[in-house]
């Protein structure tokens, strides 16, 4: 074997020895397809510029405590809320609730 082979056949022993590289994170989809639907009253981005509050920046837990709160319909003030929050299973209030606690 010549040396130049030697060295190609080492070079690629080592790279086949190597972990492949962790596939990039996956985006919270399922967060962000629920979460466009709340912009409509809660802004772009869930920065609201009118009545309903802002969603941006809230901590995860807060906003699936106040989802829980709607959906179990124990919110005097909620106006369409607690309607909307009972079509929601844990898995989606806590996928868009990440969503929003995580926009830049």
């Amino acid at each position: 074997m010549h040396k130049k082979d030697w060295r190609l056949a080492l070079s690629l022993g080592v790279l086949a020895a190597l972990p492949a590289a962790a596939p990039a994170a996956e985006p919270n989809l399922m967060g962000r397809n629920i979460g466009v639907t709340c912009f409509g009253c809660h802004g772009t981005d869930g920065r609201s510029q009118g009545v309903a509050p802002s969603l941006h920046g809230k901590k995860a837990q807060e906003i699936i405590d106040k989802m829980h709160t709607f959906r179990a319909g124990k919110d005097p003030e909620a106006t369409i809320m607690d309607r909307i929050a009972r079509g929601y299973t844990d898995e989606q209030i806590r996928a868009v609730a990440d969503y929003f606690a995580n926009l830049p």
